[in-house]
């Protein structure tokens, strides 16, 4: 018989929720209120499934994810939280991990449950980024920690917002940058109970990440490491100054393709900015028309694409 760990604060809606699982066929369900109670349940036998609130009394029930890889364990998790409703449908696909909102009906509980438990669990460990946007979309505090053989690294959560990322080589965006991305290593999450300290980063989560994933598009495609690439990349709030030749030269007028398509990326970039997520991605299916090879229009059109932005066949907003 299949395990479910439901994991609820909140006693009566537990209670009922466990009862109306509980009646489908070969799952056993074992109901708590606390993270430290599901680790004990855990303990006593391996779930197949686990469904949890995020906002829980002890620690956050983003822990869990950890806390099944400390453990060497693998299974389905569906997360439900009342908080996600301006962030839903940002979420991108992950093999095991679903986040609903609430209020869910047990008629769509029940289906989600069956459905999870018919799939075999992903193989794939949880990285830096699936707690990053979880943390931030359910509006928690938590440090996220990455432990490799040759690099090491903390980011700071803060109710939702993107706080701190220091790893050796230094803190702040580029430190973000390094450890965004990364699945060399081993990752905790742990709910931030300390102060902080101060603020290093101050730019919105979504267009960080997306950042991120744009230099590892290109560093792939360059054939270098991320981190070769950041070491060779210029500041993100610095331009890279050119090496002027001793003659002055006269650039050509911009062909109009290119100043179409310059056109287009800005308009891209300028919905980026305002988290016009829809636009943004519209603009760039343009700029890829325009000029299909481009990596950097490519990459920002394969992180909206996992945001849960899509367009249909007519390139128009669904």
């Amino acid at each position: 018989m299949a395990k479910l760990l439901l994991v609820e604060d909140e006693a009566t809606l537990r209670a009922s929720v466990a009862r109306g699982l509980s009646r489908l066929p070969g799952i056993e369900v074992d109901a708590v209120g606390s993270v430290g109670d599901a680790l004990a349940s855990i303990d006593r036998r391996a779930p197949d499934m686990i469904l949890s609130d995020i906002d829980l009394p002890d620690r956050s029930g983003i822990e869990l994810l950890g806390e099944l890889a400390r453990r060497g364990l693998r299974c389905p998790v569906v997360f439900v939280s009342a908080y996600l409703r301006a962030y839903g449908p940002q979420i991108p696909p992950n093999a095991g991990v679903d986040v609903l909102e609430k209020p869910v009906s047990l008629d769509t509980l029940r289906e989600v449950v069956q459905q999870k438990l018919r799939s075999a669990p992903a193989d794939a460990p949880f990285a830096v980024v699936d707690y990053i946007q979880l943390a931030c979309m359910g509006h928690r505090s938590v440090r996220i920690e990455f432990r490799g053989e040759r690099f090491v690294g903390s980011i700071c959560v803060k109710d939702g917002t993107l706080w701190t990322a220091e790893d050796q080589r230094g803190s702040g965006v580029p430190a973000f940058h390094r450890l965004a991305f990364r699945r060399d290593g081993h990752v905790d999450c742990t709910t931030l109970r300390d102060d902080p300290g101060p603020r290093t980063i101050h730019e919105p989560w979504e267009s960080l990440l997306i950042d991120a994933a744009r230099l590892l598009d290109e560093a792939n495609y360059n054939g270098v490491s991320l981190d070769d690439a950041l070491q060779l990349a210029p500041p993100l709030d610095e331009p890279a100054t050119p090496t002027l030749p001793s003659e002055t030269l006269v650039e050509p007028p911009p062909s109009p393709d290119e100043a179409r398509f310059a056109l287009v990326w800005d308009r891209g970039l300028q919905a980026l900015l305002a988290r016009r997520y829809q636009e943004a991605l519209l603009a760039f299916l343009e700029a890829r028309e325009i000029c299909p090879q481009d990596g950097k229009v490519l990459a920002n059109i394969a992180c909206l694409e996992a945001m849960g932005y899509h367009a249909n066949p007519q390139g128009e907003a669904p």
